[in-house]
């Protein structure tokens, strides 16, 4: 199994935060933004039917406010990668952005549905029927994916797992599944049907 180093990827940077703050007026607009990016025909309805407008801005009153939010935060996660939750921050609630679902990854691992490695060059020796892979350990982590032509190719990696030496060219949240190729998206879609595989905000 080769490796696949082309820029034209852009693995998600897991850890980044969109926003740090709790307050309403400035966490709307934000996560609208990675919602009307990452799925603008379904966020602009979204907005219509609760506002009559495409300004989330235009929010009233702070019930309506939280509850839009949280269904931005639904569409968002729906369209995240697997193993990759949107949201709050489990342990800096003021961080809202991409987490790394870590117990889901060891618990996949564990029941032999998740192949793991130490290093990426030992994907190519890697014989497994899964999709996905996952290279290092703890918070140092990359989830690999096969790509049509059998090739390995960097879904998303840590913000730990690039500081730890990773060379490639790091993409920001802002880039990153957008801009994937349409068959890495429908992977990630596909996967994140299955209740073992966490497709944003399902364990």
């Amino acid at each position: 199994m080769e490796l696949d180093d082309s820029n034209q990827r852009k693995p998600l940077v897991v850890g980044t935060a969109i926003g740090k703050s709790l307050d309403l007026a400035q966490l709307l607009p934000r996560v609208a933004g990675e919602a009307m990016r990452l799925a603008p025909a379904q966020c602009k309805n979204l907005l219509i039917e609760r506002l009559g407008d495409v300004d989330p801005r235009r929010v009233r009153y702070p019930d309506q406010g939280i509850s839009l939010l949280a269904d931005l935060e639904d569409l968002v996660n729906r369209h995240c990668p697997p193993y990759v939750r949107f949201g709050a921050n489990d342990e800096a609630l003021a961080l809202v952005g991409y987490w790394p679902e870590l117990c889901a990854i060891e618990r996949d691992i564990a029941a032999g549905d998740l192949a793991r490695v130490q290093s990426r060059i030992d994907l190519r020796s890697l014989m497994t029927p899964s999709v996905y892979a996952v290279v290092g350990s703890g918070v140092e982590v990359a989830l690999y994916t096969r790509n049509p032509a059998g090739s390995w190719v960097c879904v998303w990696r840590t913000r730990e797992f690039t500081a730890s030496g990773y060379s490639d060219q790091i993409w920001q949240a802002k880039n990153a599944i957008a801009g994937w190729p349409a068959w890495m998206r429908a992977a990630a879609q596909f996967h994140g049907s299955d209740s073992r595989v966490n497709q944003g905000g399902g364990a």
